[in-house]
């Protein structure tokens, strides 16, 4: 309005008294006459040489030579017999490298992640290689060793449809075993005083000074019957607490 006021707060009071001035110079075009701005286009130049797009499914990482071929296109079909001796595995050899995995199936070589391990592990057994060497050396050598155990135990032990040594060990000791396949049913009884034998820590104790027994509680009934891949057979054990005569009809001394 061009008014020049001595202090802010007559500044102030003068603004917002009931009827405000409008601010110098200050028109109002009618509504009618507004007239819509234009709107301002950019030219964009269209890039040059941009970037093919990716073909197919990509290694994961950079450092994979361009002559080897990808990560697997699918994931492997579950199959509904792993973990019987009806599971139809191969031999899969695989090697640490930077940011990943170098694997070789006897047939073709490539690179991978550690989530591949889960999806591979329905058709291949895996063999790892050090630092020394290749994939492909320790893929001929293992064929070889297994070829010569086969032919020495006339078609019993095939490392190639096992696997390592460790599982071949335990596979050959499960088929040749005497004991019974399956290990027989706890009952009722045995089954409470399993679970309540093991309720939880310890939770009182008090001061003493005498005679101690030492034990390893790893090496207890209770802890081997609970461990979820106890799978050998155990029987059905005898309680004797009653009396000694009862120790003595059932055979102990």
């Amino acid at each position: 309005c061009g008014l020049n006021l001595s202090t802010y707060q007559k500044y102030q009071q003068h603004l917002n008294r009931k009827n405000p001035c409008r601010p110098k110079n200050f028109t109002q075009a009618p509504i009618g006459n507004l007239a819509t701005a234009p709107v301002l286009v950019q030219n964009i130049t269209p890039t040059q040489n941009p970037a093919p797009s990716p073909e197919g499914d990509l290694i994961s990482f950079d450092e994979n030579p361009q002559t080897l071929q990808p990560r697997e296109q699918s994931v492997p079909a579950v199959d509904l017999g792993i973990g019987s001796s009806l599971a139809n595995k191969t031999i899969l050899i695989y090697k640490n490298i930077s940011n990943g995995f170098e694997f070789y199936n006897g047939k073709r070589k490539w690179y991978g992640v550690k989530e591949d391990f889960r999806a591979l592990s329905n058709k291949y057994y895996f063999i790892k290689t050090d630092l020394k060497e290749t994939v492909i050396e320790v893929y001929k050598r293992f064929i070889k060793e297994s070829e010569a155990i086969a032919e020495k135990t006339k078609g019993q032990v095939d490392m190639q449809k096992s696997g390592c040594y460790t599982l071949t060990s335990l596979k050959l000791f499960r088929e040749t075993t005497l004991v019974p396949k399956r290990s027989e049913k706890v009952d009722e009884k045995e089954n409470t005083w399993l679970n309540l034998a093991t309720t939880g820590a310890l939770v009182f104790a008090e001061r003493y000074e005498g005679e101690a027994i030492q034990y390893d509680i790893n090496s207890m009934y209770v802890f081997e019957m609970l461990k979820k891949e106890v799978s050998w057979p155990i029987a059905s054990g005898i309680y004797t607490h009653y009396d000694l005569e009862c120790a003595k009809e059932n055979g102990l001394k």
